[in-house]
């Protein structure tokens, strides 16, 4: 598959978070896939299912904003650098993050979300 391509699949799933649609978010991931981030480890669709219900229910006004490099994909291997705007219990973020992203036949098997916390943003 094209580097082109995973950017599209990528771009696809930053979209599906945006609208809070679950059922399309979960199609970039294959059934055992890992995704770490700060707020723990969840393996496997039934696990990410449950964050993803918890995500949408916290966070509103998800948008994912290239910064610095974007997104550089080299065969299965895919990083994402972007600010998280949202809105966590009435108060507004931007958050720089990193996303790392190792696919198997066109899904992400791994997931990594790192988020680079700002000392002067207000506490959540």
């Amino acid at each position: 598959m094209s580097d082109k391509k995973f950017e599209v699949i990528i771009r696809d799933y930053a979209d599906a978070l945006e609208k809070n649609d679950a059922d399309r978010a979960l199609l970039f991931f294959t059934d055992d896939a890992v995704w770490l981030n700060p707020k723990g480890r969840f393996e496997g669709k039934e696990e990410i299912t449950k964050y993803l219900a918890w995500l949408f229910k916290t966070v509103s006004n998800m948008k994912f904003i290239d910064d610095g490099v974007g997104i550089i994909v080299q065969e299965d291997k895919g990083i994402f650098q972007h600010i998280f705007e949202c809105t966590i219990r009435g108060s507004e973020m931007k958050v720089p993050t990193f996303c790392t992203y190792l696919f198997e036949n066109r899904k992400c098997r791994k997931h990594w979300t790192l988020k680079i916390i700002d000392p002067e943003a207000p506490k959540i």
